[in-house]
């Protein structure tokens, strides 16, 4: 009877310690998350790219340059394709938000 208890006891303990990792799993995952999230954000913000891409009138050029930067967002994707707005569109993707001196430039 006592060997029994123990094992019951051991038993939940061993469940216990199953749910205790696997919230500590999933709050690690959610902390690296976080910070590639971060990250990302970090990283767009302070990109530098090319002003010489965004003066152009091409349509083929306008097209694959909007399908390649706003594949994620439809509506931006749409706007950008306006060609007397792709210039706008153009120099705030090139140039992140710590850019705004070079992103003033390109316009």
């Amino acid at each position: 009877m006592i060997q029994s208890m123990r094992a019951k006891q051991f038993e939940k303990m061993r469940v216990m310690q199953l749910i205790a990792d696997k919230k500590f799993k999933e709050q690690k995952n959610k902390a690296n998350q976080m910070k590639i999230g971060m990250a990302a954000k970090l990283l767009k913000a302070y990109e530098k790219g090319n002003k010489d891409t965004c003066p152009t009138k091409d349509p083929t050029v306008i097209e694959a340059y909007c399908n390649k930067k706003y594949a994620d967002n439809p509506a931006n994707n749409q706007a950008c394709k306006v060609p007397t707005d792709f210039c706008f569109f153009c120099c705030e993707r090139e140039f992140g938000a710590m850019r705004m001196t070079e992103r003033k430039d390109c316009y």
